[in-house]
C-alpha cells in the first residue's frame, strides 16, 4: 500500500546576514541570526537585504553559535533584557531580545535561545549536558511564554512557529529533556548534528516521530546523504522538515566550487590543474558563460561572488531533485548512487538505504527496540 505523503523539505541559506550577500537573483528561503541583525546598521541592511531577496520562508535562529563562540573565546557572557544585545566585549543575549527581533523580521519560524552543547570529542558528555540543560529549559520555557504573548498582542503571526533547539548527546539525555519540556507550549524541534553521524540523526528522527513532533529542522547541514535522509522522512513522516547551512558561503571563501550533481568539492584556486575537458556540466545560470579555467583565473572576490552564487543555487537544486526523488527509497538510493563517483559516498548511500528500511519497517516499534537494531552499542551513534 502506497504511503501517505506528508511534507517538502525546505533548505534554509544560513549566513546571508551575516554576510549581507545574496547568493543570487533570489533566495527562496533564509534564515537570520538574532546578534547578527543587530551589529552597527546590520538591521537596516537585513531589511534592504530581504526587500531584494523577497523569501518565501525566513527562519530567525535565536544565537545560540555566540554563544558558544562567547564562551569558547573566554567572552563575558550577560545576560540584561534592558540593554543591548551587544555591549561592547560582552554579548548580552536574552530571550526577550530574540522575541522582539523575530517582531521585526517576522519569520516563519524561529528558534527559543539555547546555549550549545561542545563537541563530543572534547568533552565529558554527562557534564556538558548538565551544564547546559538548566539554561536551556530555562530559556525555552521563557523564549515560548513571550511568544504567546507577543502572538495574543498581534506582534506576531499566529502561524509562526517556534522551535526547541534540543542540545543533547544521547536518547536518555533526550529523554530528560522531554520530560521537563511537556509544560512548555511549542510547535516542533531543531537539533545541530554536529554531534551525530547518520546513524544518530535517524534515531533522534525516529525518537521525535514516536513522540509526535510534526516539525523539525536540522541545523547546519548541507550533506547528500542528510539531504537524502531529511527530504524521505519529510514526505513520508513529518508535515515540515527543513535544514540549513553556511557551506555555500563557506566553500566559497575556500575556493570550493560544489558538484552540481552529488556535491563533491573540488578546489578551484592558482594551483589547480584543470583536466584537457575543461567544460563546466551544469545547468545553474552561473554557469553558462564560464570553463573551469576562466574560474580558477578570476579576481578572488568575483570568483567569491560567482562561487557563492553557484553552491548556493546547487544546493538548493539538489535538495528539490532528491525530494522529488523520495517517494521510494530504491529509486531515490539508485539514482543518488548512479550520479556520484565517489566510493565512499556511495558507501554512505547504501547505508542510508539500510537505515531508512529499518525506519519503515520499525515505525510501529518503540524506540529502544529501533535502537538496538540500529545501534551496535550504547553510544556508537556521537560522532566523536
Amino acid at each position: 500500500m502506497r504511503k501517505q505523503e506528508l511534507g517538502t523539505l525546505l533548505y534554509f541559506n544560513a549566513g546571508v546576514g551575516n554576510s549581507n550577500v545574496i547568493p543570487g537573483f533570489k533566495v527562496e528561503n533564509i534564515l537570520y541570526n538574532v546578534p547578527d541583525c543587530w551589529r552597527g546598521n546590520s538591521i537596516k541592511e537585513i531589511f534592504n537585504l530581504d526587500r531584494n531577496a523577497n523569501p518565501k520562508h525566513r527562519m530567525l535562529d535565536s544565537g545560540g553559535y555566540q554563544i558558544s563562540l562567547a564562551e569558547k573565546n573566554n567572552k563575558r557572557i550577560i545576560y540584561d533584557s534592558t540593554k543591548p544585545i551587544l555591549v561592547n566585549d560582552s554579548l548580552n543575549l536574552t530571550p526577550a531580545h530574540v522575541v522582539n527581533t523575530a517582531i521585526l523580521i517576522k519569520p516563519t519560524k524561529m528558534t527559543s535561545l539555547d546555549y550549545p552543547i561542545k563537541e563530543a570529542s572534547k568533552v565529558n558528555i554527562e557534564m556538558e549536558f548538565r551544564k547546559k540543560i538548566g539554561y536551556n529549559l530555562t530559556w525555552a520555557t521563557e523564549t515560548s511564554t513571550l511568544v504567546q504573548y507577543a502572538k495574543s498582542l498581534g506582534h506576531l503571526n499566529q502561524n509562526t512557529q517556534l522551535l526547541i533547539p534540543i542540545q543533547c548527546f544521547t536518547l536518555e539525555q533526550l529523554d530528560y529533556i522531554f520530560k521537563y519540556m511537556k509544560d512548555i507550549v511549542y510547535d516542533g524541534v531543531s537539533i545541530p548534528v554536529r554531534n551525530l553521524n547518520l546513524k544518530g540523526i535517524i534515531l533522534f528522527l525516529f525518537y521525535f516521530y514516536k513522540m509526535g513532533i510534526k516539525s523539525v529542522h536540522l541545523l547546519g547541514t548541507s550533506s547528500l546523504p542528510v539531504i537524502a535522509l531529511s527530504a524521505y522522512l519529510a514526505k513520508h513522516y513529518f508535515k515540515e522538515f527543513s535544514i540549513d547551512s553556511t557551506s555555500w558561503r563557506e566553500a566559497a571563501g575556500a575556493n570550493i566550487y560544489m558538484g552540481p550533481k552529488d556535491l563533491t568539492n573540488y578546489v578551484l584556486n592558482y594551483n589547480t590543474i584543470v583536466g584537457p575537458y575543461d567544460i563546466i556540466d551544469c545547468l545553474c545560470p552561473f554557469c553558462s558563460r564560464y570553463t573551469f579555467t576562466k574560474i580558477k583565473n578570476m579576481q578572488q572576490t568575483d570568483k567569491f561572488d560567482f562561487l557563492s552564487c553557484h553552491n548556493s543555487w546547487v544546493i538548493n537544486n539538489v535538495v528539490k531533485e532528491v525530494a522529488d526523488l523520495s517517494s521510494s527509497i530504491d529509486n531515490m538510493i539508485s539514482i543518488l548512487v548512479n550520479n556520484t563517483k565517489r566510493d565512499n559516498l556511495k558507501k554512505e548511500l547504501d547505508n542510508l538505504y539500510i537505515l531508512l528500511s529499518l525506519f519503515d519497517s520499525l515505525k510501529d516499534s518503540e524506540v529502544k527496540n529501533f535502537e538496538s537494531v540500529v545501534s551496535r552499542n550504547k553510544y556508537d551513534y556521537i560522532r566523536r
